[in-house]
């Protein structure tokens, strides 16, 4: 290219420019390597374009120019044109230039321009243009708009009433015996109104299968909680848990079906403390309790345990409570749940479990008592222990009969912590709950949702049917991740042993949640099941619903809503104006249901409506829902500016954005809505932002087809756009930089878009702004619009129109100069539409305190020449200073003003006492504005006035101190006693107070007391005078225990006004640790606290009473309270007997600061709200005071609710000059919720605002917050309008009449517009262009200002827009700036020795539209060069050889040049050339040296060439003489010699691993030589490890090259070496192989000894292991048994440093007991296969040299495929059905046969003995073996005792049962069958007798004491059998007395399980007893 470029500038050097210009010229632009004489650059939008190069000669600068103009592209002029030629610049861009070639806007930039008329008058506007354009056309539109007013309408409601719905929860369902249902459950709802703070229990029922209205069974302020229903006797039942210290059980009746109900009592533990939960059963008559309770009754702490009691007199009295759970538990118990069964109970429940190795988990109990309750046993858990990952949760219970077996059920969820999952997990028991069969997992995938709380119990029934089959009926409350949650039940009909796939009870419904099935049954098929379900068809909040099933539970009957109330919703916030073409619009955010779309009882389904006006907001349409979320949940706002819908309208088309909550990822996201026709209709909202992200704050604008929407994506601005009426968007265009970017807001005007928003900057927050000048496509770099003046700038509200744009926000800095920073609202205008930003102003600012802190999210809006700002403020402090006088006999507060008067304060103290015949109140400290005080003021009611104390001595500084004054002390001193507080001490260091202080009234002295004893150091405690004892009572606070501790206290003090002395009181029952509350006493000894702060509770609204004579505290059934509340005050009226308590702060509802008044009858304990004339505002931690002598209750300070304004301000001239402040919320009974969420403001034909608003006003009713819009009244327009374009005195338009908005805007384009006085706009302008002043700006251009004057004889703006204005112009830029900016980049590429200089052209623009560059003129000097020699060296070379050529080149021109020699041999073409060189040749006429090295020259005969071939500049005077030199020369040719050194590897070879080879080459020849390396395996043809290619052998230089084979079992290595030159082979060679193999261990042979394993069984095992690999290796061997997570240890376990030979074996003998009971402690886990592991690790070569070869940790042998099974023991069970005796009626006497059939239902073989069992003997007689799993025949003889005789009965038994079985107790129970069968007596011959019968006697007799002899040593034997045989008789006491063989007297045993004493009457033996206690069978022998 450059020897093109050289031929380029010859050829122009001798162009017909030449005889003008002396040097060398560049005219062409380069782009893309392309030359063009003229650059046309087409704006898409704001571009600053690099692609025109200047390329010009690196030599001097002559001169250099260019031409400049502008065109029409895509419909739009460049504006904000600009070339760039390094630091030189040429602009086309100030204030009110407009584009090139095109004129929009006026000199101020603003694209409109108003003049506003106060009255007649003259205004001028002024536009500019460039002096020497041609003007093509010109238009200009004229438009009346009224002067501007602040005056308004009155309120209009906005917003409409709809169903917020209540959150039922917690239901119990009772099914009785005809039929009839009967629901209870719990709502935040009492049928009436909904408040939050409200817990009802709500009751509905049928009657004769017809549902009843549901009816209000109680409510409270306070805590109710799990309603339950029962039925017993006819009396229904309901229970609730009072979820208060200490907690106590409601309970209440109804005897006629629920048609009315007694009324409730509670059921109270009188040393119980907190109740989690309970469980309320009835059986029989019998009403049973079971609950969890946090008090100390056991003694072990206040853990939560378990007790229960019983009543068996319908509720009028209970037994004492029974610990259920173990009594040393010191574990939290909770979720229990009760089975009652006559005298057998079973309760479960959750047990808190921690320990370090598991974590904290969770563990379902089981206990059971068979006496009614009044013993239990040891609680047993019912989950596998050590599991960390799991825990049980919400058990239930159920028992039944079922055939001859007692069966227990227990069902739970199983929480998975790692899974966030749960399973629903049921274990039965056959045996009455003494063990438990394996857990069954009875869910399923579907349920694969969280497991939250609240924790929704699982349900369970069983019964034995009818039809003999167990019945077990499972429900629960399904959750499901990604699906519907549903309340489902499990059927089994096998008891319990399977359970049928879940079945849907609800409806199926899409749902936002379902929880809390309750289930009941008759004991047969008929069931009922309610459960707590949000159907988004009743509105989304919870409501109760029930079905019945009438088979089952198989199919179940459509679903009855029992809760669906109305209840007014109680907010409507966040309002948004808009405007179309024929309406305006509202939309908001609203909480309740409007056709089915939910409402928001939840907080989190709310939903953006919109409603409609046509007559400026006087009527609004019907509310419709614009979110249209149907089962989607919608964020809650609760007045948030962050969540705030917004709304744009342009034409029909209206566009509403807001905040939800994605479904799927749970963010907030931006969803955007819009209407084609007006809001008739709304389309489906689409999501803008991203799912994974939070989005806040969206704002939208919208211009005709285009819409575009900013919002905060994390902490990102983002803005994006739609082109096509919001159909499609494009991507998403981030605007900011940085982590914390927040609330923007965006407007248009014209072609622009522009965002303003908050960004935080190294220490505060600063306002920035952005623009788009091509729609939204792209950004320009935003600007920071705050100074330094600036402080805490945020929540940027923009406005923008024709005029200009404008962005307001709150600031903290000093903006006004009045050297005090304050919340202010600032205003910052653009009248340029956006490129220069005015100073900052001040909006809200007028030095009235009350309007200079906490303004708060201002609005503005601009159209029609006008602009607006609305904002909020709020006052600087709530702190009050009224004094208020009330009279409780005519209810009737009056507020005082005294002249002088404490400062304002709060959290002070007021206490009345004597002084002289009267009484004074004292004030002391609290909390003002200078902060803590330790003043004290006395107000003098006689007198209305306040002065300030004179004692000498003051306590210190403080606040939430107490105080109380001696009523009894009338004629001494009017003694008050202060104690505690927060504050400073002596020394000045703040902290809790336990000081005591006594006021001296008469002598108005403070007197410090120094005392011993006293309250340990607190505040927000409460303090009372007890008139009985004449004490002051201290209760509560919180502070610092004497250990240092911090917490609320519960103790109760008195102080002794006499001793001076304080004393605890121990009261046993108290209020609970509680502060904030409020104390008084009245004239019985009745000490008051009423509501505060309760721990574990919250605000609460309880009233208690103590009696100090009784030392008791009382809490009192008041019936109707106030609502909970803190910082209230209470004094006691004497003269009416009554408790006066005002104010305080409650939480839920607006207006939480209350201005209610309350009295309280001590003596019935009721209290009554006070409907007053006037109060005092609302407030809290104010107090009061009681005036015995006027008999009046007096109130000082206190803090107030914070009271909101709404203030406006407008301005007709661009934010120059403000309207007066305008009072926008000066309602009477306005008040403006206590929001952080922005007004509303839009400008249509009148100013419109909306705001949120809790008063009652316009209908709205004060228990809500509504919308309220108001607008402004009609105004004037101007009359008489004219313009007269050169301000020369003639009109050249002008309006006769009104200019309105009925006739305007008006067009003037030609002399026949209207209006026109005979010209075009076009004319006068042309005739105005040449009269013209004008100016030159910086960069040369030239501009004309043309004045327009703009007369009106009336008040209106006279609005001018829509100036078109089009011409030609051309500019140049050139100077000598552009000139020497050139001449830097010549010195720079000389300094690195380039030939060109090149140059970048910027053209800018800031619009879309065409720049034109043409005319490039850049002269340049240049060069003349002659190569003069060409010399060889050495000058006769050989082959091989490097030669060095040297050329030598001279120059006689005017500039340095760059010149290149190319050298060639032979031909110049590119396959010959040598070379090239290159350098600088400075223009000085001497020869300078060029060269190149030409390396290995070849042979033969050559001509050497060489030539210039480039040079810069260039030569125009070259010919070929003066640029080339030949000279010729021979060269002789040579030869390389290459040979092999080595071939070898570098390793030892080990299949597998990589090892390295190495090739060393040579050269002996004359020259160097290229050779090609290959490496194969095995042979020419293997396969190739290595390939080196053209390797150069240098003359005697050894060279090597290395490669990587990886070893496997091959013999040899291949090598060949050839030359690359030639192709001959130089060498070849092999590598004999010997490849080792790595070692490789597996197990030869495993075997064990003896082949079947049980219980106890110690086996041998004998192993062999092979090690088959080239290695001698030794290494770690470990053994070890696994099932699961359980192990068994060998012996040994470990065997250190086992060697194994290569290719040998090596044998191990170990072993392993197997035991139930063990070290291990195994038990069944014992049964099963068992894993045989066996480890070799840490291997390693025996032989020191192999080390390194492999890494021990990768080669490791592991091994556990061998198991061993573990039988399990037998299972003996005699078979009655076949015991045979043969004959069937036996001789006396003589043998018999029997037989009977033994079955093994375990494992093992079995060995064992038969022995016959009667009359206390027993009888040997045979023996029995039976496999496991099968069964015998045993067959035996037995010979009948000679005793026997007719009816016997005897129990043949199997004994000596190896190995033994089971060792449950129930094991011999099957082990025995009795028999009963006829006998023939045994037949004795009888003769006469003879002389020898006395020989015969005599031995007769010796025969009779032989027999007796042999018996005795037999029976003797026989016992010492039986008593090694029969494991049992050892656990039992020796009878109490023996009798004769074959008797036995009573007898008393103790069972071994539960040591129950059990007595045994029967004299047979052996005798099987069944325990009383535990049910164990037991067997007595003899």
């Amino acid at each position: 290219m450059r020897r093109v470029a050289i031929l380029l500038m010859l050829i122009l050097l001798f162009t017909d420019m030449a005889p003008f210009l002396e040097g060398e010229v560049t005219d062409t632009f380069l782009i893309s390597d392309e030359r063009f004489e003229t650059v046309r650059i087409d704006f898409t939008g704001p571009e600053r374009n690099n692609s025109a190069k200047l390329e010009f000669p690196a030599t001097h600068i002559r001169s250099a120019s260019m031409s400049i103009t502008g065109a029409e592209f895509d419909g739009s002029y460049p504006e904000g044109v600009e070339l760039q030629v390094r630091n030189s610049f040429w602009r086309y861009d100030d204030q009110g230039y407009g584009a090139l070639g095109q004129q929009r806007t006026f000199s101020t930039g603003s694209q409109a321009k108003g003049a506003v008329f106060h009255g007649e008058g003259t205004q001028e506007v002024e536009l500019l243009l460039p002096a020497d354009a041609d003007l093509q056309s010109a238009t200009i539109d004229i438009t009346g708009y009224p002067y501007a007013t602040g005056d308004l309408q009155p309120y209009k409601l906005g917003s409409s009433d709809t169903n917020g719905g209540s959150i039922s929860q917690t239901p119990d369902v009772l099914r009785e015996a005809d039929g009839d249902l009967h629901v209870v459950w719990r709502d935040d709802g009492d049928l009436e109104n909904r408040l939050i703070n409200v817990d009802a229990i709500i009751y509905r029922g049928q009657d004769e299968g017809v549902w009843q209205s549901p009816k209000l069974v109680a409510s409270t302020t306070s805590i109710y909680d799990y309603p339950q229903i029962v039925q017993d006797d006819g009396i229904i039942w309901i229970a609730w848990l009072y979820d208060v210290s200490p907690g106590r059980i409601y309970l209440t009746s109804s005897d006629d079906g629920g048609n009315s109900w007694d009324p409730a009592f509670t059921v109270q533990v009188p040393d119980g403390r907190y109740m989690y939960d309970y469980n309320f059963v009835a059986d029989d008559g019998t009403l049973h309790l079971l609950w969890s309770d946090s008090g100390n009754m056991s003694g072990s702490g206040t853990d939560y345990d378990i007790w229960h009691m019983y009543s068996t007199d319908d509720a009028d009295s209970w037994s004492d409570p029974v610990q259920v759970n173990s009594a040393s538990s010191t574990s939290t118990s909770y979720q229990t749940r009760l089975f009652a069964n006559s005298n057998n109970l079973h309760a479960v429940w959750t047990e808190y479990n921690y320990t370090a190795e598991t974590g904290t988990r969770y563990i379902v109990h089981h206990t059971s008592s068979s006496d009614g309750g009044l013993l239990w046993r040891e609680p047993s858990p019912l989950q596998t222990p050590g599991d960390s990952d799991i825990s049980g949760f919400c058990p239930s219970v159920a028992a039944a009969t079922i055939g001859a077996s007692n069966y227990v059920y227990v069902a739970w969820y199983e929480y998975s912590r790692s899974s966030l999952s749960y399973e629903v997990q049921f274990r039965r028991s056959t045996d009455g709950g003494l063990t438990f069969g394996p857990v069954q997992t009875i869910s399923d995938e579907d349920d694969d949702g969280n497991y939250l709380f609240p924790y929704a119990p699982t349900q369970l029934l069983a019964y034995d049917s009818s039809s003999g089959s167990g019945k077990v009926k499972l429900a629960w409350s399904r959750f499901s991740l990604f699906g519907t949650p549903h309340s489902v039940i499990a059927l089994s009909d096998n008891a319990g042993g399977s359970f049928g796939d879940a079945i849907t009870i609800d409806s199926g419904a899409p749902a936002a949640g379902r929880n809390w099935v309750a289930l009941d049954d008759d004991g047969e098929s008929n069931l009922a099941a309610a459960w707590g379900d949000r159907n988004f068809v009743y509105g989304a909040d919870m409501d109760i619903a029930s079905a019945s099933s009438s088979d089952g539970g198989e199919s179940w009957s459509a679903e009855t809503i029992h809760s669906d109330q109305y209840y007014e919703s109680v907010e409507s916030s966040s309002p948004a104006l808009g405007i179309t073409q024929d309406y305006l619009h509202l939309v908001y955010w609203d909480a309740g249901e409007v056709s089915d779309n939910g409402n928001n009882a939840h907080s989190d389904d709310g939903d953006i409506l919109h409603r409609r006006s046509d007559d400026n907001g006087q009527t609004w349409s019907d509310p419709g829902i614009v979110s249209n979320d149907g089962a989607q949940l919608i964020y809650t706002p609760r007045g948030s500016y962050q969540y705030q819908p917004q709304l744009a309208g342009s034409g029909v088309y209206l566009y509403a954005v807001w905040l939800d909550r994605d479904p799927e990822s749970n963010y907030y996201v931006v969803k955007m809505a819009r209407s084609t026709n007006q809001g008739s209709s709304w389309d489906e909202p689409v999501t803008l932002s991203q799912g994974y992200v939070y989005s806040y704050k969206p704002a939208v604008t919208a211009d005709g087809a285009r819409v575009h929407v900013a919002y905060q994506e994390n902490y990102k601005i983002v803005v994006r756009s739609s082109d096509d009426y919001g159909v499609t968007w494009d991507s998403s265009r981030v605007l900011s930089e940085g982590t914390s970017n927040y609330s923007p807001s965006i407007g248009t005007s014209g072609d622009r878009v522009h965002v303003a928003w908050e960004t935080y900057v190294t220490s505060d927050y600063e306002i920035v702004y952005a623009k788009s000048d091509d729609h939204g496509h792209s950004w320009d770099e935003a600007v920071q619009l705050t100074n330094s003046t600036s402080q805490s700038a945020m929540y940027a509200s923009l406005a923008a129109d024709e005029s200009g744009v404008y962005v307001a926000w709150r600031d903290y800095g000093d903006y006004d100069e009045d050297g005090t920073s304050d919340y202010d609202v600032i205003l910052q205008a653009s009248y340029d539409n956006g490129d220069s930003w005015q100073s900052a102003i001040v909006v809200s600012d007028d030095d009235q305190a009350s309007r200079s802190n906490g303004q708060a999210h201002p609005a503005i809006a601009a159209n029609n020449g006008l602009l607006y700002a609305l904002w909020m403020e709020t006052p600087n402090s709530g702190r009050a200073d009224d004094t208020w006088v009330m009279d409780l006999e005519r209810s009737n507060w009056t507020e005082r003003t005294p002249s002088e008067h404490p400062a304002a304060v709060y959290y002070h103290t007021l206490e009345p006492y004597r002084s002289g015949s009267g009484y004074n109140i004292l004030l002391f400290g609290g909390s003002n504005a200078a902060g803590y005080s330790n003043e004290s003021w006395i107000y003098y009611p006689d007198f209305d006035w306040w002065g300030e104390s004179s004692s000498q001595v003051d306590p210190s500084a403080r606040y939430m101190h107490a105080m109380a004054g001696d009523w009894n002390n009338v004629d001494s001193e009017g003694l008050a006693v202060m104690f505690g507080g927060y504050g400073e001490d002596d020394d000045g260091v703040f902290g809790y107070r336990n000081d005591t202080w006594l006021y001296h009234g008469t002598r108005d002295l403070w007197e410090k007391l120094t005392l011993t004893t006293h309250p340990t150091s607190r505040y927000q405690h409460g303090m009372a005078f007890d008139n009985v004892s004449g004490k002051a009572v201290l209760y509560g606070g919180y502070g610092q225990d004497e250990g240092g501790t911090y917490h609320r206290f519960n103790d109760t003090w008195l102080f002794d006004f006499e001793t001076l002395e304080w004393e605890e009181l121990d009261t046993g029952t108290t209020p609970g640790n509680r502060s904030y509350h409020a104390m008084a006493g009245d004239e019985a000894g009745r000490v008051i606290t009423y509501g505060g702060y309760l721990d574990g509770f919250g605000y609460v609204d309880d009233t208690w009473v103590l009696d100090t004579e009784s030392s008791t505290w009382t809490d009192l059934e008041t019936g109707a309270a106030p609502e909970p509340r803190y910082g209230h005050a209470m004094t006691y009226d004497r003269a009416n007997e009554q408790m006066v308590m005002f104010g305080g702060y409650v939480l839920g509802v607006p207006p939480y600061y209350m201005d209610d008044t309350w009295a309280l009858d001590p003596a019935s304990g009721t209290w009554g709200k006070l409907d007053t004339e006037m109060a005092p505002e609302g407030r809290y931690f104010h107090d009061i005071a009681y005036l015995p002598g006027s008999e009046l209750t007096m109130l000082f300070g206190g803090y107030t609710a914070t009271s909101y304004d709404l203030y406006m301000r407008y301005s007709m001239d661009q934010g120059q000059n403000w309207s007066d402040f305008i009072s926008v919320s000066d309602h009477e009974d306005t008040q403006l919720a206590t929001s952080n969420e922005l007004p509303a403001l839009v400008i249509g034909e009148r100013i419109f605002l909306a705001f949120r608003d809790n008063g009652d006003i316009d209908g709205a009713g004060s228990d809500d917050s509504d919308i309220f819009v108001r607008a402004t009244v009609e105004s004037d327009f101007p009359s008489g309008p004219s313009l007269d374009i050169s301000a020369d005195g003639t009109v050249d338009w002008r309006w006769s009449g009104e200019l309105n908005a009925e006739n305007s805007p008006i067009t003037w384009d030609s002399a026949s517009s209207p209006g026109a006085q005979g010209s075009s706009f076009l004319q006068e302008l042309e005739d105005a262009l040449d009269d013209a002043d004008t100016f030159i700006d910086p960069y040369g251009t030239e501009m004309a200002r043309l004045r327009i004057e703009v007369k009106s004889d009336s008040r209106g703006v006279v609005w001018l827009s829509q100036l078109d204005v089009r011409y030609t112009v051309t500019f140049t830029f050139d100077g000598t700036e552009l000139e020497a900016e050139l001449q830097k980049r010549v010195d720079h590429a000389q300094d690195k020795d380039d030939e060109l200089a090149t140059a970048t052209l910027w053209i800018s623009s800031q619009t879309a539209g065409s720049v034109i560059v043409s005319d490039l003129i850049i002269e340049t000097d240049d060069c003349d060069l002659e190569l003069t020699q060409l010399s060889l060296t050495p000058d006769q070379p050989d082959q091989g050889e490097d030669v060095e050529l040297v050329t030598a080149v001279r120059n006689t021109g005017d500039a340095d040049a760059r010149v290149e020699v190319t050298y060639w041999y032979n031909q110049e073409t590119p396959s010959n050339e040598i070379g090239s060189s290159e350098r600088v040749v400075p223009a000085d006429g001497d020869e300078w040296l060029l060269g190149v090295t030409w390396r290995d020259v070849p042979a033969g005969s050559m001509d050497v060439i060489a030539r210039i071939t480039y040079s810069f500049p260039g030569d125009p005077t070259a010919t070929e003489e003066e640029y080339k030199k030949v000279v010729h020369r021979n060269f002789r040719a040579t030869y390389p010699e290459m040979y092999l050194e080595e071939f070898a590897l570098d390793g030892i070879a080990v299949e597998g691993l990589p090892v390295d080879l190495f090739v060393r080459l040579n050269n002996r020849g004359e020259r160097s030589g290229l050779a090609d390396i290959t490496v194969r395996e095995f042979n020419s043809a293997g396969e190739i490890i290595m390939f080196e290619p053209g390797v150069k052998v240098k003359v005697g230089q050894t060279i090597q090259r290395t490669g990587v084979w990886q070893a496997h079992d091959i013999s040899r290595l291949y090598l060949v070496v050839t030359d690359n030159e030639t192709g001959g082979i130089v060498e070849t060679q092999f590598i004999e192989l010997e490849v080792m193999k790595l070692p490789r261990l597996s197990i030869d042979t495993l075997e064990h000894y003896p082949q079947e394993i049980s219980d106890g069984t110690t086996v041998q095992f004998n192993m062999t292991m092979l090690n088959d690999g080239s290695f001698d290796i030794v290494g770690n061997l470990q053994l070890e048994l696994s099932k699961g997570s359980y192990k068994l240890v060998t012996e040994p376990a470990y065997l250190a440093s086992v060697e194994f030979d290569k290719g040998g074996t090596q044998d191990f003998q170990f072993s392993a007991v197997f035991t139930e009971t063990g070290a291990q402690q195994l038990g069944k886990a014992l049964y099963g296969d068992w894993q045989v592991d066996v480890r070799l690790f840490n291997i390693q070569p025996q032989e020191s040299t192999y080390l390194g070869i492999w890494s021990p940790t990768d080669l490791e042998f592991n091994d556990a495929t061998y198991t061993v099974k573990v039988a399990q023991p037998p299972d003996l069970v005699i078979d009655p059905g076949t015991l045979i005796i043969n004959p069937r009626k036996p001789v006396a006497g003589e043998s018999a046969e029997v037989s009977f059939i033994i079955y093994n239902d375990g494992e093992s073989t079995a060995t064992g003995r038969v022995r016959v069992l009667y009359e206390g003997n027993s009888d040997i007689i045979g023996d029995f073996s039976v496999a496991g799993g099968d069964m015998t025949d045993v067959i035996l003889e037995w010979i009948i005792p000679l005793t026997f005789g007719g009816e016997e009965s005897v129990e043949f038994q199997i004994f000596d049962i190896q190995p033994s079985e089971s060792s449950s107790s129930s094991a011999l129970l099957d082990n025995s069958a009795s028999l009963t069968f006829e006998v023939e007596p045994a037949q004795i011959a009888v003769r006469p007798a003879t002389e020898n019968d006395g020989d015969f006697k005599s031995l007769l007799v010796l025969g009779l004491v032989i027999l007796v002899l042999v018996g005795g040593l037999a029976g003797t034997y026989f016992v010492y059998q039986r008593s090694q045989d029969d494991a049992l008789l050892s656990q039992l006491p020796p009878p109490a007395a023996s009798s004769a063989m074959g008797t036995a007297a009573p007898v008393s045993i103790q069972c071994p399980s539960c040591n129950t004493l059990l007595k045994v009457t029967t004299a047979q033996r052996p005798v099987i007893v069944n325990c009383t206690g535990c049910a164990t069978k037991l067997q007595l022998d003899d």
